[in-house]
């Protein structure tokens, strides 16, 4: 089996850039004016993140996949899609990151017996491979 923590440790960093604000953001997929000034709102919700808060985030949650492995779960999905799934959004609390902070529409698969860690960055976004390969 491929190295556990190196597949939740890049699945934590990749959550971890997106609290930072790197990549999208409150994007719900709504071309009308409406839709584009709720995301514009949405956004000036966010609140900065330091590399310190992001890193005991980016910790945390790393730490919570490892223990859903370790209790026999085969995958885990995940996500954000105007809040932030529970693993999320525990992790967020523990580490002091606002649940704003999380962009909408965006999905991760952890597939622990493939070795692999899909995200969907986005509204109608396809699926990448970030971790290993997907069979």
């Amino acid at each position: 089996m491929a190295d556990v923590l190196e597949m939740c440790n890049t699945a934590a960093k990749w959550w971890g850039n997106k609290i930072r604000g790197f990549g999208s953001r409150h994007n719900n997929g709504d071309r009308e004016a409406t839709g584009g000034l709720v995301g514009l709102l949405a956004d000036l919700m966010n609140e900065p993140t330091t590399d310190d808060i992001a890193i005991k985030f980016e910790k945390i949650l790393e730490q919570k996949l490892m223990e859903e492995q370790k209790a026999g779960r085969k995958f885990l999905w995940f996500g954000c899609d105007y809040s932030p799934d529970k693993i999320l959004a525990d992790s967020a609390k523990e580490a002091g990151v606002p649940l704003s902070n999380f962009p909408w529409k965006t999905r991760m698969h952890v597939e622990f017996e493939d070795e692999c860690v899909l995200v969907a960055d986005g509204y109608r976004a396809q699926w990448e491979t970030i971790y290993g390969r997907r069979s």
